[in-house]
């Protein structure tokens, strides 16, 4: 499950539960990815100096601005990042929450890594068959 290019992929990881942030971020960067973790949506919106993200893997619920909120919000700046959303709840039971977006897909916080590392990777490589697809 490592990143499939040898380009930096950078992932950014919000999530305001500090041991499962670094947690995703060991994974990730064990994976090959260049992870950078915020405790916040504020902390991540305040960066000005983050990088150009391949995807964001965000907590659903975080405290003040959500993760839903928070994509809701890239979104309408004209991001076009993918984005994995990671509940603690059962997905099936977040789901009328999360924006309709092909985009955005959610898993549950208690599967294994391999899941999130393969849908980091499915995100990455749809969302650059459609930005492929949308200059051609």
């Amino acid at each position: 499950m490592i990143a499939e290019s040898t380009a930096k992929v950078y992932v950014g990881v919000v999530d305001d539960d500090e041991s499962m942030r670094r947690s995703l971020l060991r994974l990730l960067s064990a994976a090959g990815f260049c992870a950078i973790g915020y405790g916040s949506a504020e902390d991540f919106l305040g960066d000005l100096k983050r990088p150009v993200f391949d995807c964001l893997v965000l907590d659903v619920q975080l405290d003040n601005l959500s993760g839903t909120e928070l994509a809701e919000k890239l979104a309408e700046s004209g991001s076009k990042v993918p984005v994995i959303f990671l509940s603690a709840v059962r997905p099936e039971d977040v789901a009328a929450t999360i924006p309709l977006d092909s985009r955005f897909r959610v898993l549950h916080k208690g599967q294994p890594g391999g899941y999130l590392l393969d849908a980091i990777n499915t995100s990455i490589r749809r969302s650059a068959s459609e930005a492929t697809t949308e200059i051609s």
